[in-house]
């Protein structure tokens, strides 16, 4: 019987056009419309809009200063989502991002200081309160001179959120008043010339200032979530670590307001340049005008009738600068409206061409539906069914064969800069009675190793020794080890399914690629089983696992090594993590074929330990900050035993 092709959809019209509605008005003249074209009307492709080109070269220089913005306020929502007893300040609404919500802010801040803080911090807010209260007309002006609100909204936002939390911190509290109170100071003490005239350097210059101001506040900010409540020890312990490797916190704070004041001083050069010449315009205007009262007055009645031709004339020209701004007005609006219209024309078309490729597509399956009904009706029953190849079956599990080799590199080399208590850890493993009898054990055996570390690093010193032994395995005939560590495949950008599927994904992958087992017959997967295989269906991964662990040699040791299922053990990815790995202790004390099952937990398991048997769990113990002697257990020594107890021929 042949084979049918699938049809050829038919080929829609390419459109090389970037945007053929905006194009196509970019084209037009004023034969189509007399308000067209407008040198001042530009089409905006980020907007996918007509804008009027000052607006897009504004926001073209504020795109840094945007920037900064957006990060400032993420940074402040942060914070106020890792600190619980921070009062949460409603961000972008103007009721509570005013100036005056700031001053409110810091005398609560001195009322709170004068019953709770020390007279330093009382001092350092009053400083901090007089330098807001002088300098806030100053400060509110250079607000008035951002494009819009929204600029001066975070600014005030950020600082009450700030003072608000300030009082909390007390070895820092009075840098950062300091250093609050500062910020409008150098505003005040710029003294800028509020001029309307702003020529482009100004506006970059104030734009700078901005994104320097904001760049100090968020600095004080991220300052305040490393010492958050709520982390843990550790990063806590590496965070004062990091801050007393460089210069003290207060001249950090004072480095950044010294950027400030340079950007302070930079938009004033610029507004007195801008100032100069409108003050020269209006003087030489004033010149013009002096000259002309003069002549008037020398010509008499000849010189009133002139003055009467140059308003006449003067109201003309406004008259037709009123009729050209309203006809720019109603070009933007016509080429927003045309470019409306256009772009539904050539929607509507792709719609039409999508709709008959899917309807095509459609044709397609279903013969194919009635070709595989056919072919499924002609075969006997008597013919033995072929089942898929190996490859096929891990082309469908996508998990990388190497994954397994790379995670055992890069924990080994993390060893190598394990710090004493990781190593002691790492040696009272290797040294355990417990891991040596799973080891030696004659019959299949499981073991689950866990250590109360409370730390987060997906690398413990567990993970080392189950590297470890890994590596030492793979150099057996006898031995067949599988390794996944859970620590490094949690996330969605890197892993297709981190969890328990991924888990049984990778394990039956190392499987299904050793060199000698190459031949394992797959005659029992079915259509249905191999769909639900590339669905991820993890009942059917482990039933698949389980029909493979059969068919393997009875002389051949199987290790399945599972590395930090504690990190599986959230909320969404406990339940089929507590399956999968009871599944796993099922087969090892049930399958006909030796199997060691190890899994180690770097934190407290309110879960997956409930599978195991209480002798078959082994708590490792963990050193005190500061010690443990290190790696008293040869780790090349741990290499040699484990080779040796493999290599002296099969276990019967």
């Amino acid at each position: 019987m042949g084979t049918i092709q699938a049809p050829q959809p038919l080929a829609a019209p390419r459109i090389r056009l970037t945007n053929p509605a905006a194009e196509f008005i970019d084209h037009l003249d004023e034969d189509f419309h007399p308000a067209l074209p407008n040198p001042a009307v530009q089409y905006d492709s980020r907007a996918d809009d007509y804008r009027m080109k000052e607006d897009m070269k504004r926001d073209l220089i504020y795109t840094e200063a945007l920037q900064e913005r957006k990060a400032f306020l993420t940074s402040m929502k942060t914070y106020q989502t890792q600190d619980r007893d921070d009062a949460r300040v409603k961000l972008g609404l103007v009721s509570e991002s005013k100036w005056s919500a700031v001053l409110d802010e810091i005398q609560q801040a001195e009322q709170d200081a004068t019953v709770n803080g020390t007279k330093g911090i009382l001092g350092a807010i009053r400083k901090c309160s007089r330098k807001l209260g002088e300098s806030g007309g100053a400060f509110i002006g250079w607000l008035q001179m951002l494009p819009d609100d929204a600029y001066g909204s975070v600014i005030c936002g950020g600082l009450k959120l700030i003072i608000n939390a300030a009082i909390r911190h007390r070895d820092i509290c009075i840098e950062v008043f300091d250093a609050i109170g500062e910020i409008p100071e150098v505003i005040r003490a710029a003294e800028f010339s509020f001029t309307e005239y702003r020529s482009d350097e100004l506006n970059v210059r104030i734009a700078t200032l901005y994104k320097d101001i904001t760049l100090c506040l968020r600095g004080i900010l991220d300052f305040y979530k490393e010492r958050a409540p709520g982390r843990t020890k550790s990063v806590v312990r590496n965070a004062f670590k990091a801050v007393g490797k460089g210069p003290n916190y207060g001249k950090q704070i004072e480095l950044e307001i010294t950027t400030v004041r340079n950007s302070a001083g930079a938009v004033k050069q610029e507004a007195d340049r801008c100032l100069h010449r409108r003050v020269g315009a209006i003087r030489s205007n004033q010149e013009f005008q002096t000259r002309q009262t003069a002549e008037i007055k020398d010509q008499g009645t000849e010189n009133l009738k002139l003055n009467k031709e140059l308003k006449d004339q003067g109201e003309m020209s406004l008259k037709q600068s009123e009729k050209g701004l309203k006809q720019g007005e109603e070009s933007l609006n016509l080429m927003n409206r045309l470019y409306a219209g256009l772009k539904y024309q050539y929607q509507c078309q792709e719609r039409r061409w999508e709709e008959r490729d899917r309807k095509q597509r459609e044709e397609y399956a279903s013969m194919r539906q009635q070709l595989e009904s056919i072919s499924r009706a002609v075969t006997p029953e008597s013919v033995r069914r072929q089942g898929p190849s190996v490859q096929q079956v891990v082309r469908i599990l996508a998990s990388n064969p190497d994954v397994a080799s790379q995670d055992q590199q890069y924990i080994l080399q993390e060893g190598e800069l394990f710090s004493t208590n990781l190593q002691t850890q790492a040696s009272a493993f290797m040294g355990s009675p417990k891991l040596q009898d799973w080891l030696t054990s004659t019959t299949s055996s499981c073991l689950f190793a866990q250590v109360d570390s409370g730390d987060d690093n997906p690398i413990s010193a567990l993970s080392f020794v189950s590297s470890l032994l890994y590596q030492t395995l793979q150099a057996s005939e006898q031995t067949l080890p599988l390794h996944y560590v859970c620590g490094l495949h949690t996330d969605h950008y890197r892993d297709a399914f981190p969890g328990a599927q991924g888990m049984l994904q990778s394990l039956l992958v190392q499987l299904l690629l050793r060199s000698e087992y190459e031949n394992f017959s797959l005659d029992f997967v079915d259509r249905t089983l191999f769909q639900r295989l590339e669905n991820a269906d993890l009942v059917a991964l482990c039933t698949f696992f389980e029909a493979l662990v059969d068919q393997l040699p009875r002389s051949t040791i199987l290790f399945v090594i599972v590395d930090g299922v504690s990190f599986y053990e959230t909320q969404d990815r406990v339940q089929g993590t507590c399956y999968a790995i009871g599944k796993l202790v099922e087969i090892a004390e049930t399958a006909g074929r030796m199997m060691k099952l190890l899994v180690t937990c770097p934190g407290v398991s309110g879960y997956v330990r409930n599978g195991f048997h209480d002798d078959d769990v082994l708590w490792v113990a963990e050193a005190a900050d500061g010690e443990g002697d290190g790696f008293t257990y040869d780790v090349d020594g741990f290499r040699g035993k484990t080779g040796d107890m493999f290599d002296g021929g099969p276990i019967d």
